[in-house]
């Protein structure tokens, strides 16, 4: 697939007129330019056709959508749609320099922060077309951030709506970064509203620097029929400790890659599956070890 001179560029403008820097449209550009160079990951269960490519566009959702979330004392994130619409971090946390909010947001208010980490340490956009496609269209995200030896003692809970009472694609991304002797707890739960058959496409970067130590949950409750395109991966520092829980609830087609990069010596990574309906579920599972003394752990529970 070739784009021609004006796609490109009323491509890059839609981009430039939703405020993204400079360095972001770019790299969605590259994106692009990947995109017709790369192939998709092998597949006999999902239409990688789905993916589409067009020029970005954002719509507000009716707030009238917003989940009911019980007031438990957690850190909450709501992202209704494309725009996260609740965030009620506790200001001793933001003094200290944690950072939670929109990552478009973080885009132009912390690039010192997001930059050299967004799609560049743990995920690549050039390792496979879905890879690209993800660069290349994002429409949505989260950014989660970890001081240096900050102890986060409250639960994170990100919760994500798809809006399917309009017809656009979510494309949404998770970026969490943990700097060195940091810990977090987080909780994501994936829920959608709205009949029309939309893609979800989801990713997860966590960067765990020395000796941090993140736990992860992520509840995938989607309802619709619209097909489920998932890559989840963390990037392990020395003595790092990453905990995944990924619970697939979501009845539709499913593609999932699930990886982890233990870089660094001493990290640990466990992650544990439950699966509901994993006929129509296509699994990549993978782990690099390139530190010494290193720990893997996988546990699997189909039909959960």
């Amino acid at each position: 697939m070739e784009f021609n001179k004006e796609f490109l560029e009323d491509f890059e403008l839609a981009a430039n007129d939703h405020g993204e820097p400079h360095w972001l449209v770019d790299g969605r550009v590259e994106a692009l330019n990947e995109f017709n160079e790369l192939d998709y990951p092998q597949s006999k269960k999902i239409n990688w056709d789905l993916l589409e490519i067009n020029e970005p566009k954002w719509h507000k959702s009716n707030r009238q959508l917003i989940p009911d979330c019980e007031n438990n004392g957690n850190i909450q994130i709501i992202q209704l749609g494309q725009k996260v619409i609740v965030n009620n971090l506790t200001d001793d946390l933001e003094e200290a320099g944690v950072v939670i909010t929109d990552i478009f947001t973080a885009f132009r208010q912390h690039p010192r922060l997001i930059q050299k980490s967004f799609m560049n340490k743990v995920i690549n956009s050039d390792e496979d077309k879905f890879t690209a496609f993800h660069a290349a269209m994002l429409n949505a995200g989260i950014f989660v951030y970890i001081p240096k030896g900050i102890q986060v003692d409250q639960t994170i809970e990100i919760h994500v709506l798809k809006d399917d009472t309009l017809n656009l694609p979510l494309i949404t991304h998770v970026l969490v970064v943990a700097e060195g002797d940091s810990s977090v707890n987080i909780v994501e739960e994936i829920t959608d509203k709205g009949s029309n058959k939309n893609i979800f496409n989801g990713f997860t970067e966590v960067l765990a620097r020395m000796n941090a130590k993140i736990d992860f949950k992520i509840l995938n409750k989607l309802s619709g029929d619209g097909e489920v395109f998932l890559k989840d991966k963390a990037y392990l520092g020395k003595g790092a400790t990453v905990n995944w829980e990924e619970n697939l609830l979501n009845d539709s087609k499913t593609y999932a890659s699930f990886e982890n990069n233990l870089f660094g010596a001493d990290s640990k990574v466990k992650t544990t599956l439950n699966v509901k309906s994993p006929n129509n579920k296509e699994f990549n599972i993978n782990v690099v070890k390139h530190g010494n003394n290193v720990s893997s752990e996988f546990d699997k529970n189909f039909d959960a």
